[in-house]
């Protein structure tokens, strides 16, 4: 049975200096020491034991010692005459712990009480803690106007798992407003003009962000003028309960005045702002001063002027508390890196250099970045790359050749030769002898030597001892040159003790069942406390998406090689609702309403609906998940999807439902295996006078189909990958056996690859479609062809015009990219050039490479957190009576 309390019990070491000799029998031999209750005996090291002489400090001292080693809650002590003199006995009772922690009523704040003050999770529990928790809340009300609120933490002790939930329960009261303004200390402004900075009237509501930002208002007053540390704070904040208003003083120090000057080249104000850290700390110094004529030299250098030169000139006027700076610049002729070479590297390829050093050759946006100082750091990190891998007498010397108004640089590299692993030697290690020690490390004598094989073999070693619950361990790697081409190894290891998970508590879930957090964190109690394990459970716990916070904490009870942990979680909100609204070349306006459920009576299941319409196409979807199809490691879906469109050669409306499951492996492959039925209407099928081999009837046709898909996805970003591969494959199988009125099979694959070229990206992509009809089908139905042409597949012709107007039965598609930025426009800003090819084939027979198109183009991208808008111009080299030349695209997200 829970307990629920208002105050909260003090863990009590009884004041022995107060009981009388007839309770306890000081002076008296100790026969024996005991430990009675639940909890871990801890008596050796606490001072006192048998044929000790029973004293109040002694006894004071091991209590004391029970209770800061022992994790007890409460200790009380008995004694009993025996024949020898006193047995002593300890009666004690575990501690309890904080868990749950939350505000009643939790619309009081913006978000959860744990985003605002850290919560003490799985600490044990006291008074002074919970004291700090509550004046916390308190100041987070009183910001948020609630300055006449009452609070109460209620406590609900549990004494089968000891832990203590906290319901902070307030009784809020109404909310403050502002009173009036007074201000101190400056004489620059007005009161009227610093009101009219703070932008907040007598009579509103009190807000303290909004306060926050009426201050921030008011030094950027005083920054326009040049006062650089300006000091804007509320000096006092008195609230009258009478009429619920708060009045305000507000302290202004106006700080130095500073007049800045840029002598010989001309900086605008955001660039002054950027460039310069007076600015941005306030402040004025030497240092500061430096830092920032160091930074409109690079500046200066990464625009072509890279024989530029700044100085700058500090004046003090300390009577008038006000300082002048002067940068003077010298620009020189403006150059260009004509060329960064790299000589005699053969263990790191150029490329990979070029990568790594912060120097680089003109381009088509620019004339190079280079710098003498950035010539320096280059060198140095090369040397740095090649002693990490182990040659350590590398050399690299650089030379710079100035041609008029060009530079050309070479670095020049002299490997050396490559350090060995000469003998590898483990100490302080028992749970693993040495041979699997070695194992773990892989490092064999005569092996090329790298600090990264050091180091992963440090760290394989802490991975394997934690998988047995050596949570303490801890491993050190010792390197010592035993030759001229040899190192020597050592690993020290001190082991500590292990422990295993004795209990898992979950706390804090208020809309998740239990055995659903415990199906997906992958915890067991038996198992041994592994540290990696406990954060991957973390991690996979978040990854439901079912909570805000998750935190996995070990319940500080001292015992012999056991844990406690708790799962303390935050839910998520359920419901989701997002809409949004865009623009297609094809589609116009076009808009878009989602709802979904992500938790379905607790269990992770959720159901969405999602509705998308424009002039040429209506769809309305509505999904259902079930996280562990059948109690498998699958996920299955059932799926209802309506679509009503217009397309370029046909109209069609269709109503489809579909089965599928999908299994994951390893975060990068998924297979998804599904079973549909299909009705379509097709309607106003447009004449093609290219094409007569495909006799569609207008009219309702059924298509039942078996499908699966093979997806492969190592890129490094989904929305703008750099680097990485994609690759999915789809086989779908449609028969008259399954109810479907037409027989066909389909084939379809995409393979894309991203590899970085210094700052830009070289994308590309080939498709490949095949359908195929069988039996008594002789042409597939429109809906099921392919078609080319348009924003994702060939920018040289307009949608579904590249190819069999009426589709086809077999595509091809091939597009390369290269994508770069430029940055000196706009932050985000980028451009790409590409190349697309292909066609669509009324029969695979029909395949012709001297059929295909092709198109290139340019285009611009600006990034998003959604992804890239795009502009893309496609030019179609092969144009053919009837096709377009050109064409515009405008979009979000990239062709592939």
């Amino acid at each position: 049975m829970r307990m629920i309390c208002l105050l909260v019990p003090i863990l009590i070491v009884p004041a022995f200096s107060e009981l009388s000799s007839a309770q306890i029998p000081y002076n008296t031999p100790i026969s024996s020491v005991e430990i009675e209750g639940d909890g871990p005996e801890m008596l050796e090291g606490i001072g006192i034991g048998s044929g000790d002489t029973l004293s109040p400090a002694a006894l004071r001292s091991a209590i004391q010692s029970l209770y800061d080693r022992g994790g007890y809650g409460r200790i009380e002590v008995s004694t009993f005459p025996d024949p020898d003199g006193t047995r002593l006995v300890f009666d004690v009772e575990p501690p309890y712990f904080f868990a749950t922690i939350r505000l009643e009523p939790e619309r009081l704040l913006d978000r959860s009480v744990s985003s605002y003050l850290g919560l003490p999770y799985g600490q044990r529990f006291s008074r002074a803690e919970l004291d700090r928790i509550v004046s916390e809340v308190a100041r987070q009300l009183e910001a948020e106007g609630y300055f006449s609120a009452r609070i109460e933490p209620l406590l609900e002790f549990d004494p089968n798992t000891r832990l203590v939930t906290t319901t902070i329960a307030v009784e809020e009261g109404p909310r403050a407003r502002v009173g009036n303004f007074s201000f101190t200390g400056q004489e620059t402004f007005s009161s009227e003009e610093l009101l009219a900075a703070i932008d907040i009237a007598p009579g509103d509501r009190y807000l303290g962000e909004d306060v926050a930002d009426g201050l921030d208002s008011i030094e950027s007053l005083f920054a326009d003028l040049g006062f650089l540390d300006t000091r804007v704070e509320v000096a006092a904040e008195d609230h009258d309960p009478a009429t619920d208003t708060v009045e305000l003083t507000i302290a202004i120090e106006s700080g130095r005045f500073l007049q800045l000057a840029v002598e010989g080249y001309e900086l605008s104000d955001e660039q002054r702002e950027e460039l310069l850290p007076i600015y941005e700390e306030r402040s004025i110094d030497a240092d500061l001063i430096d830092e920032g004529a160091f930074a409109i030299l690079e500046y200066l250098r990464r625009d072509g002027y890279l024989q530029a030169t700044v100085s700058s000139r500090l004046f003090e006027a300390p009577f008038d508390d006000a300082s002048q700076v002067t940068y003077a610049i010298d620009t020189g002729e403006r150059s260009s890196v004509r060329e960064v070479r790299i000589e005699g590297n053969s263990f790191f390829t150029s490329d990979i250099l070029h990568e790594r050093i912060g120097i680089s050759r003109q381009g088509l946006f620019s004339r190079g970045v280079y710098s003498p100082e950035l010539l320096d750091e280059a060198a140095e990190t090369i040397r740095g790359l090649y002693r990490a891998s182990g040659f350590a007498g590398a050399a690299v010397t650089t030379e710079v050749l100035t041609d008029a108004a060009e530079i050309a640089v070479t670095i020049r590299i002299d490997e050396g030769d490559r350090l060995v692993v000469g003998n590898v030697l483990f100490s302080g290690a028992s749970e693993f002898d040495d041979g699997e020690l070695a194992a773990l490390v892989n490092l064999a004598p005569g092996a090329s030597y790298t600090e990264g094989l050091v180091q992963g073999g440090r760290r394989a070693i802490s991975s394997s001892y934690h998988s047995r619950g050596y949570d303490e361990v801890r491993v050190e790697s010792a390197v010592v040159q035993s030759g001229e081409d040899r190192i020597d190894i050592e690993y020290q290891i001190v082991e500590g003790s292990p422990s295993v998970i004795r209990q898992i508590m979950v706390s804090g879930n208020t809309r998740t069942q239990e055995r659903i957090v415990h199906r997906n964190s992958g915890l067991e109690a038996g198992t041994p406390y592994d540290p990696e394990a406990i954060l991957d459970a973390q991690r996979q716990l978040y990854a439901t998406g079912l909570f805000n916070r998750v935190d996995i904490v070990p319940l500080n009870r001292p015992a012999s090689g056991e844990r406690d942990l708790l799962i303390q979680l935050e839910d998520a909100g359920p419901v989701v609702l997002t809409y949004g609204v865009g623009a297609q070349d094809r589609e116009g306006i076009r808009g878009t309403l989602e709802v979904t459920h992500s938790n379905l009576w607790g269990l992770d299941r959720s159901i969405s609906t999602r509705i998308r319409g424009s002039r040429r196409e209506q769809r309305f979807q509505t999904t259902y998940r079930e996280p562990r199809l059948f109690n498998w490691e699958l996920d299955g879906f059932a799926s209802l999807f309506m679509e009503r469109a217009r397309q370029t050669a046909f109209d069609a409306s269709r109503v489809d439902f579909s089965f599928q499951s999908l299994k994951q492996f390893a975060n990068r492959d998924n297979l998804l295996l599904s079973v549909s039925y299909q009705t379509v209407n097709l309607r106003d099928i447009r004449d093609n006078r290219r094409t007569e081999e495909f006799p569609d009837e207008e009219g309702i046709i059924q298509i039942a189909r078996l499908g699966s898909s093979y997806i492969r996805d190592t890129r490094d970003d989904i929305l703008n990958p750099s680097r990485g591969n994609f690759f999915t494959g789809t086989f779908q199988f449609a028969s008259t056996g399954l109810g479907s009125e037409v027989n066909f099979t389909s084939l379809f694959t995409q393979f894309s690859i991203f590899r970085p070229a210094k700052q830009a990206v070289i994308a590309a992509s080939a498709r490949f479609g095949w359908n195929q009809p069988f039996g008594r089908t002789l042409s597939l139905p429109i809906t099921e062809r392919y078609f080319a042409g348009g924003s994702t597949t060939l920018r040289g012709f307009g949608l579904d015009n590249a190819g069999a107007l009426a589709g086809g039965n077999a595509l091809t598609i091939l597009n390369a990219e290269y994508r770069f930025p430029i940055p000196f426009l706009l932050s985000g800003f980028g451009g790409t050039i590409f190349y697309d090819t292909g066609t669509v084939f009324e029969r695979i027979s029909h395949f012709n490479f001297g059929d295909y198109t092709h198109t290139l183009g340019f285009g611009f991208r600006y990034r998003t957190p959604v992804g890239p808008i795009r502009v893309d111009f496609g030019f179609n080299v092969n144009r053919q009576p009837g096709d377009s030349g050109s064409k515009t695209f405008f979009t979000l997200g990239h062709a592939f």
